[in-house]
């Protein structure tokens, strides 16, 4: 009897959790040049409950660093940088779009950058869009999602924006040639957007399990 007492106390946690934000998580899982990330469930999805920050595919080469403006706006492989070229001001690297769909994959080994059908799926989970923005913010729980600002890039390259106020994910899902569509959520706003933007902006990623 008290046997099946634990169990069923086992059981009942398993189930409140796999309903709760950051009840079971994978602890930590590593990208290619040994960073450490935390990660959060959230319904049936595991998520990096960190930005990524990756100077390196799964296979070693090497991501370039464009600080330069006219590098940044022309090249059509994958690039980051951080914003205003200062990692004092955020340790977030942003990535234009081609670093998250080059096929030597920009995320750890078993993870990738979420379609929109992953983003939508993990609005529903929440609540919808009217009420997602607030919960991916969270930071109590060592697991949560905790979503922060990060601004972004100009495809010019000369131009960053709005640390102070947004931050902006990518899909892996191209609009049309040469724009493609971001996760978007705003300070002291609720709802969330999806966005489309040039693929040489710089935005940050967070990854999914596959």
């Amino acid at each position: 009897m008290k046997e099946m007492s634990k169990y069923i106390i086992f059981l009942v946690l398993f189930i409140k959790g796999t309903f709760l934000i950051g009840q079971i998580g994978l602890n930590y899982v590593s990208d290619y040049e040994g960073n450490k990330y935390k990660t959060v469930k959230i319904g049936t999805q595991y998520w990096l409950a960190e930005d990524l920050i990756t100077s390196f595919y799964q296979n070693g080469d090497e991501i370039p660093n464009f600080k330069e403006n006219d590098k940044w706006s022309s090249t059509k492989n994958g690039a980051w940088c951080f914003y205003k070229n200062n990692s004092s001001l955020s340790k977030t690297k942003l990535y234009n779009w081609y670093a998250t769909t080059d096929s030597r994959k920009i995320c750890p080994i078993n993870w990738r950058v979420p379609t929109v059908m992953d983003w939508y799926k993990l609005e529903s989970f929440l609540g919808g869009y009217k009420m997602t923005a607030d919960k991916l913010r969270r930071s109590g729980d060592t697991n949560a999602f905790n979503s922060t600002l990060t601004g972004y890039r100009y495809e010019e390259g000369e131009f960053f924006s709005s640390i102070e106020n947004y931050v902006m994910y990518w899909t892996s899902n191209e609009y049309y040639k040469g724009y493609s569509r971001s996760f978007s959520m705003f300070k002291n706003d609720s709802l969330t957007y999806f966005t489309t933007h040039s693929n040489n902006n710089g935005m940050a990623v967070r990854c999914i399990k596959n």
